[in-house]
């Protein structure tokens, strides 16, 4: 019996010493595992000033990870810059199109909201590195170590902070960027619509003017017809041949129509008529009178209060017709 209980209580000390000793737990400090004994843990609190900080130069800590972390972000700040430099020089290129615009809308976007993950990970790493140093304080024996540990973490903490602010001015600047951005192109999407609309309405005058002109044309050779058939008594039967009075006549010249497929408005003396009409100008749309008469659209002055500035007054000239004003205009 006596046996056992020995043999028990050796195996109970020997488990003792072995979780004292040389069993290490496992703790997730600064985004990896730490393990220790329970005896360092314990040893640890009595703090003493060596001569050489071996576990600082050994970085028994694995700080090193956490500064080249940092130097990765600065890496991944300076590309930004030059990314938004580079957007900044393309936004105010002179030959951009709206689409240019809006993508660069939407790589600023992609930008920023990459610097905008970054910062979440800046707060992260400030997170561990205070975890750290809180573990190194309570954890390692060597005060030597520990200041020299602090001093590292400070700094480059500060760094984190630095590139954070950095960061956040980029933020700012993409914002400003894309707002630049979305201006110049509904300005010059504005300009586009003006333009195609100008075009259009010069195109729509030129067709209105053609058509005017051609309609003039016709009135023009319908009332040289007229006049021609009631003036004369001569009619016509073929190219050489003419009736006239009941007698026919060959081998005659065949009178010629004045050709009016290019025709020009007519050009007077200015002494003979006046430009003073309202600068004003309405198209009245085409229309049917009651007996069935068709009158096709025209131009005319916008109606006012007289009639002194109308195309019809004497001695006013319609510039859409040629014509002068017949009216007498009487004060």
């Amino acid at each position: 019996m006596k046996k056992q209980i020995i043999i028990l209580t050796i195996a109970v000390v020997l488990g003792l010493l072995y979780y004292i000793f040389l069993h290490k737990r496992s703790e997730y400090i600064a985004g990896e595992n730490r393990r220790y004994t329970a005896y360092e843990k314990y040893h640890a609190k009595e703090k003493s000033m060596a001569f050489s900080p071996k576990a600082y130069e050994n970085d028994n800590y694995n700080l090193k990870r956490l500064k080249d972390k940092a130097k990765k972000e600065i890496d991944k700040l300076e590309i930004f810059r030059i990314e938004l430099n580079s957007a900044y020089n393309l936004i105010y290129d002179s030959n951009n199109s709206v689409s240019d615009y809006d993508k660069y809308i939407n790589t600023l976007e992609k930008i920023e909201k990459e610097i905008e993950n970054n910062q979440n990970y800046y707060e992260l790493q400030k997170n561990h590195l205070k975890e750290l140093n809180d573990f190194i304080s309570e954890m390692e024996q060597d005060l030597y170590s520990i200041k020299l540990y602090e001093s590292d973490i400070f700094h480059v903490t500060s760094v984190i902070n630095s590139i954070d602010s950095t960061a956040t001015k980029y933020i700012n600047t993409a914002k400003f960027l894309k707002y630049t951005s979305a201006s110049k192109g509904l300005e010059l999407a504005k300009l586009f619509e003006e333009e195609k609309e100008r075009k259009k309405q010069e195109l729509i005058a030129q067709i209105e003017l053609k058509r005017e002109l051609e309609q003039l044309r016709k009135e023009r050779e319908s009332v040289f017809y007229n006049n021609y058939s009631s003036n004369s008594s001569s009619i016509y039967i073929d190219n050489t041949t003419w009736k006239y009075f009941g007698k026919n006549y060959s081998n005659t010249s065949v009178p010629t129509i004045p050709n009016y497929s290019n025709y020009e408005i007519p050009s007077y003396s200015p002494s003979y008529y006046s430009t003073t009409t309202n600068p004003s100008h309405v198209k009245v749309d085409g229309y049917y009178k009651s007996n069935g008469t068709y009158v096709e659209s025209y131009m005319r002055t916008t109606p006012n209060s007289t009639i002194i500035d109308n195309f019809s007054t004497s001695p006013n000239l319609n510039p859409y017709t040629g014509k002068i004003g017949k009216i007498k205009f009487n004060n």
